[in-house]
């Protein structure tokens, strides 16, 4: 082989190698790209999203929004603890209180470790109910 074909050979293996390294760093992008996309369909992902959603309702005072959230939420997971903690607050802070303590009570319920959390919710609306009658 002579000096002319070897140069050829090697120009053309520099660019066949260079062509690899990009189509495997856009291979790369790609499956990171359909790891996070598939991360976001995980049932803990929107577990954070559903709460991070939830208490900003709270934190911005729309509290119709929040319970609608929240019931919707209960309809497909009836036993899910941030549901009915965001649910039993938006209707105690709308004054719904029957509502606020079937929520607050059932959480307590299914999730013991919730009770000293959900505690003074129960006594204020107990109190609210002796106090009108």
């Amino acid at each position: 082989m002579d000096a002319e074909h070897i140069t050829i050979l090697r120009s053309i293996d520099t660019q066949v190698s260079c062509m690899l390294w990009v189509v495997g760093c856009a291979g790369l992008a790609y499956l990171i790209n359909m790891v996070l996309k598939l991360r976001q369909t995980l049932p803990g992902a929107s577990h954070k999203s559903f709460d991070r959603e939830a208490e900003r309702y709270f934190e911005e005072g729309r509290l119709e929004a929040l319970t609608n959230l929240c019931e919707e939420r209960l309809r497909t997971r009836p036993n899910s603890a941030e549901a009915l903690w965001w649910c039993a607050r938006g209707h105690y802070e709308l004054r719904h209180y029957a509502v606020a303590q079937e929520r607050f009570a059932k959480l307590a319920h299914i999730e013991p470790s919730w009770h000293e959390d959900v505690s003074p919710y129960l006594e204020n609306i107990e109190r609210k109910a002796q106090t009108f009658q």
